[in-house]
């Protein structure tokens, strides 16, 4: 079961690697500014990277899926973002890229990436399904992308697909102006940008994010050559180590204290108050992926043939989990 917001997870060890004499190493990062991301710039801004002798250089992208092709050329080193057609594909080739730790997911009780409809169409009644949807402008941030899967599962329990919808392509920090300017009739879109347009006036909760699909697992940390090549160990176990500090910030019932409210707006360039009206992300305290999600999510994005091959790729071809139990090793893991 999920831990609860306000619960604290506790390590049941100390660290029992002493990193102040760890080699400076400098790491390339791109992220999308939601509040899935909120482990990343926590860890940047509390120092816990600093901790392990890294420097983080942070490039921000409308979508997870647009980290992939610069993760696998080597010009990231690691990546925040989705578990989408991106990565499989990139793993079937043969590429040197492979998801390591959990970056946000769905079960219930944290629907953190809702279908909103603007305000307009609900309160008149136009809107108050899923259903009423059919033939209406619907924006996910990219097409063949998990926002679409998270759509498309929502569309399903009323009897549509994305093809009885117009597809919009929006970043996701575009959307709250598409709904104010009437731009778009719904979306798909991440707290705490959600919770902006909400509280604006602009939007309505359709769908919440944690009915839309089962325990979705929306997002993931992603490692590119460099981290992946043996002699790197040490610099992917210290970054997930610090990585892993910043969930436990999240996952503890003080993530909306002043300090973690600041960072989090600053990084999603999002007020504090909406940021702090958001629904939370559900971040698992040792940063397990939820394969059952990636399961059915790959399975989504074959059926489309979004996929550079015919046949499910294994869960262990995409996900790569010595790195994490190493950092688990050293911190602990959460009870």
């Amino acid at each position: 079961m999920p831990q609860a917001a306000a619960e604290q997870p506790a390590a049941t060890a100390e660290p029992a690697t002493d990193t102040t004499a760890a080699e400076p190493v400098t790491l390339k990062v791109g992220y999308v500014p939601v509040l899935a991301g909120a482990p990343i710039f926590i860890a940047q801004d509390k120092g816990y990277f600093a901790d392990e002798g890294l420097t983080i250089e942070l490039q921000s992208f409308r979508s997870g899926a647009l980290i992939i092709s610069p993760l696998a050329s080597g010009q990231l080193d690691v990546g925040f973002g989705e578990i989408g057609p991106a990565i499989y594909n990139a793993v079937a080739q043969g590429l040197d890229v492979r998801a390591v730790a959990t970056a946000s997911s769905q079960p219930a009780g944290f629907g953190s990436v809702p279908l909103l409809v603007r305000t307009d169409l609900f309160d008149s009644g136009e809107v108050t399904t899923t259903a009423a949807l059919r033939g209406r402008k619907v924006a996910v941030n990219l097409e063949r992308s998990i926002a679409e899967y998270l759509l498309a599962e929502a569309l399903a329990q009323a009897g549509l697909t994305v093809d009885d919808v117009t597809l919009v392509s929006l970043p996701f920090p575009d959307m709250p102006a598409a709904f104010a300017n009437a731009a778009i009739d719904a979306a798909i879109l991440p707290h705490p940008l959600a919770a902006q347009a909400i509280g604006a006036g602009h939007a309505r909760v359709l769908l919440a994010g944690d009915v839309m699909a089962e325990n979705s697992q929306l997002a993931i940390i992603s490692f590119g050559p460099r981290l992946l090549k043996p002699d790197s160990a040490d610099i992917a176990t210290r970054f997930l180590t610090a990585y892993v500090k910043g969930i436990r910030d999240i996952a503890g019932g003080d993530w909306q204290g002043d300090e973690n409210v600041a960072i989090i707006s600053k990084y999603t360039n999002v007020p504090a108050p909406a940021v702090r009206g958001s629904v939370p992300s559900y971040f698992d305290p040792n940063g397990a992926i939820n394969n059952d999600s990636v399961v059915r999510s790959q399975a989504y994005f074959l059926n489309r043939g979004y996929l550079e091959y015919q046949s499910p790729l294994p869960v262990d071809k995409v996900v790569a989990v010595t790195y994490l139990e190493q950092a688990l090793a050293r911190i602990g893991r959460a009870k």
